[in-house]
């Protein structure tokens, strides 16, 4: 009489219900899951104990996992990022809980920040990783949202979690004509100590406020500070292997720290290009005074006077590229090679530049 301590072996096969699945599941995504454990006909071998094991019936507690699978993901920005298509690269470091290796062939994966899309996975893949280790996967694909608004509205909120003034995001987001989405207060990191607070804070001097509020921000800095604070929700369907055993595992886990590089610079100018586009539509070219010199019959020169106004709150250097194409009547007339101008903040620039006109079309500029 007495205890009398035994071991017994399990077997779990996953796939045999949907509530296997869902057990494991649950104990992966780290929630204890309420068990039964039931007797049958060939619990044991003792014939005088077969009646008894065959109507056990008894209640556990499978404890779930007590760490993340996901470590931390990093985020890389390609070249064709925004301008081929919208795929940017992702790697995760995967710790293995199990004992036995674990291999994933395929991916469906759905990441948020803050209540925010950011993105989705959906590849097949072949990504191993040994029992009990941490390991770092190759690249996935990961198709980015680049709805500015969004991605405005997620830089807004990683941006007061680091300490920085947020007057000029918003001034850039009103230029756009866009408005700000709804975030939440998910995925907030720890927040930044005092000093970065300060050192944030004293970036942006009242006295700079005054002449604008632009003058000597710098918005890679900005974006590079504020997105440290990254952290995302990751959504996760996928096939796996576990040892020798084929599932589909599906995984959620919040608060997975994100890391970034300077490839994330590569979006500013995607972002930003409707913007600059809105102000200079928005700007006035004025010529007030054109004088003609040198003429040939395919070309003269110009010394053009006048100003160009409403351009908008930065200092910028405006390049004309293939030229300023001048138009009378439906008809091309020819094109003027502009140098660079050079425009101050809220004033714009003061045109005194000399240029040269090369003539389209010869009748149009005869005069009879």
């Amino acid at each position: 009489m007495g205890n009398n301590s035994v071991q017994a072996q399990g077997f779990f096969e996953a796939n045999n219900s949907p509530e296997g699945l869902q057990t494991l599941n649950d104990f992966v995504g780290k929630t204890n899951v309420n068990v039964g454990i039931t007797g049958y006909g060939g619990s044991t071998n003792v014939t005088s104990l077969s009646q008894a094991f065959n109507t056990l019936s008894l209640d556990a507690v499978l404890p779930g996992l007590t760490s993340d699978l996901l470590a931390s993901t990093a985020l890389t920005v390609l070249d064709t990022t925004g301008k081929v298509n919208n795929t940017a690269h992702v790697t995760v470091n995967l710790v293995n809980p199990f004992t036995a290796g674990l291999t994933i062939t395929q991916i469906q994966s759905n990441v948020t920040s803050h209540g925010v899309h950011l993105g989705s996975i959906n590849q097949d893949v072949t990504f191993s990783a040994s029992g009990k280790a941490t390991t770092t996967s190759p690249n996935f694909d990961l198709d980015m949202n680049l709805n500015p608004p969004d991605i405005f509205s997620v830089t807004r909120k990683l941006a007061v979690l680091a300490g920085e003034d947020t007057s000029q995001l918003d001034g850039i987001v009103a230029l756009g004509g866009y408005q700000y989405v709804t975030t939440t207060d998910d995925d907030d990191a720890p927040a930044p100590s005092s000093s970065a607070t300060a050192n944030s804070t004293s970036s942006s001097s009242s006295k700079k406020r005054d002449v604008n509020m632009y003058t000597g921000f710098n918005l890679p800095n900005f974006v590079d500070t504020a997105f440290k604070q990254l952290r995302a929700d990751v959504q996760l369907s996928s096939a796996v292997t576990i040892g020798e055993y084929n599932t589909n595992l599906q995984y959620t886990q919040t608060d997975v720290p994100v890391s970034t590089d300077d490839t994330l610079n590569l979006l500013l100018p995607i972002l930003a290009q409707p913007i600059v586009q809105k102000i200079v539509d928005g700007s006035k070219l004025g010529i007030s005074t054109v004088t003609i010199s040198n003429p040939t019959e395919t070309s003269f020169d110009t010394q053009l006077v006048g100003n160009i106004t409403d351009a908008g709150p930065f200092d910028a250097n405006i390049t004309f590229g293939s030229g300023l194409t001048i138009s009378w009547s439906g008809k091309t007339l020819g094109t003027i090679q502009m140098p660079v101008v050079t425009l101050a903040a809220d004033e714009g620039a003061q045109l005194n530049v000399n240029a040269s006109f090369q003539v389209a079309d010869v009748d149009a500029l005869t005069f009879s």
